[in-house]
């Protein structure tokens, strides 16, 4: 969503500042623009709605600072996302006003800039654009989970990707977590690849943005393509995009049009396990027996029981050598030798303690394997960030 700070951005505001301090300013959501060119008498601005930002020079006021002053304090009332006044004509912002902007949380700006008519032009397109960006985002979203094939040969056409045709594979990139400076990575990404800096023939590129990430979908337009082709040509792209904008990426498996959902998870995974762990760049096709971890910790309820678990042990481990032995004893795949050793505690003391997590567990009568596999399963989620 457009807010304060990309109004404020525009090429065709030159420079503005607060009249007043106010808290979150710039975060403001601002769903429409409008022109203040009346006074407060005609129905009290009614047709001013929350969510906008208005634009006004005070002109209608001629000049009378209480008129001036009647006029922003109605519109803070209201609610509207912030309030530009050009520097036009020296309006005059009262105490009145900037107080009430403070306590309201609505922004008041002195701006620089051109004609009212072209911020407006400006950020309209913006607010278009952001529009048409979540309805694509929307898309994607309604393709995470199982649907039938026409519904995702639907979902596809409206992104202009052919299912019958394409093979497809997706890289993710971790976008700054600024709103404004995400939406300029994600244009710089665009413009990039429009002009042909880093594409490669009988390919099309979209680029769109999806939660955190932005993801470059190649859509491959020869059927005979091998899949580790398409993917590696995806890498090289993912390694110069992460040279650019240093932003952990991960690459997806490339696959049929069809499997949309999988081409779309696998470089979310891949992207989110590269942010974890601090690397540049994470192919979810040579990723190890990590990525079921990745996959594990996805599924909340599987997450939930697994901290559950953890939670049960550390509520009975006063003095921490139930964890510690727990994660040295899963460590060696349940080896108590190598455990003992790690330790420097006796073969005894680690069955003594394995025993009480046993206990715990109510398996009392499985083998110290069983307790390794057992407790390697049920945790499996949170390894991922090395719980």
């Amino acid at each position: 969503m457009a807010t304060v700070a990309d109004i404020i951005s525009l090429p065709s505001i030159y420079s503005a500042r607060l009249v007043a301090p106010c808290e979150k300013a710039e975060s403001r959501t601002v769903i429409n623009v409008g022109i203040l060119d009346i006074g407060p008498e005609f129905n009290g601005y009614s047709a001013y709605m929350p969510g906008e930002f208005i634009l006004t020079n005070l002109g209608f006021t001629n000049g009378d600072e209480l008129e001036s002053d009647r006029a922003l304090l109605a519109m803070i009332d209201r609610g509207v996302a912030g309030i530009g006044v050009k520097t036009v004509y020296r309006p005059h912002i009262g105490e009145a006003v900037k107080k009430k902007s403070s306590e309201s949380g609505v922004p008041v700006y002195l701006y620089e800039g051109r004609y009212h008519e072209a911020v407006v032009f400006d950020a309209l397109k913006l607010i278009h654009e952001d529009q048409q960006e979540k309805a694509r985002e929307d898309v994607l979203h309604a393709l995470i989970g199982p649907r039938s094939s026409k519904e995702i040969s639907a979902a596809l056409a409206s992104i202009s990707v052919d299912p019958r045709e394409q093979q497809l594979v997706c890289l993710a990139l971790l976008l700054p977590e600024d709103f404004s400076q995400a939406r300029t990575m994600l244009g710089d990404i665009r413009n990039r690849i429009t002009m042909g800096q880093i594409t490669l023939e009988k390919r099309k590129y979209i680029v769109q943005r999806f939660d955190s990430y932005a993801l470059v979908l190649i859509c491959s337009l020869d059927r005979d393509d091998m899949s580790v082709q398409l993917e590696c040509e995806a890498k090289e792209l993912a390694k110069q995009l992460h040279t650019f904008f240093m932003s952990p990426c991960g690459v997806g498996n490339a696959l049929d049009a069809s499997d949309f959902c999988l081409v779309l998870k696998t470089a979310l995974f891949a992207a989110n396990y590269a942010t974890i762990k601090h690397q540049a760049l994470v192919s979810w096709r040579e990723m190890g027996v990590e990525k079921f971890a990745l996959i594990a910790n996805s599924d909340l309820l599987y997450q939930d029981e697994a901290k559950s678990v953890l939670h049960q042990i550390e509520a009975e481990d006063t003095n921490g050598e139930l964890i510690k032995t727990l994660r040295i004893f899963l460590s060696y795949q349940g080896s108590i030798s190598q455990t003992a050793n790690a330790l420097q505690q006796h073969p005894n003391t680690i069955r003594y303690r394995l025993k009480k997590l046993k206990v715990l567990l109510n398996i009392e009568d499985k083998s110290d394997k069983f307790l390794a596999t057992a407790l390697s399963i049920a945790l499996l989620p949170l390894s991922v960030n090395g719980r």
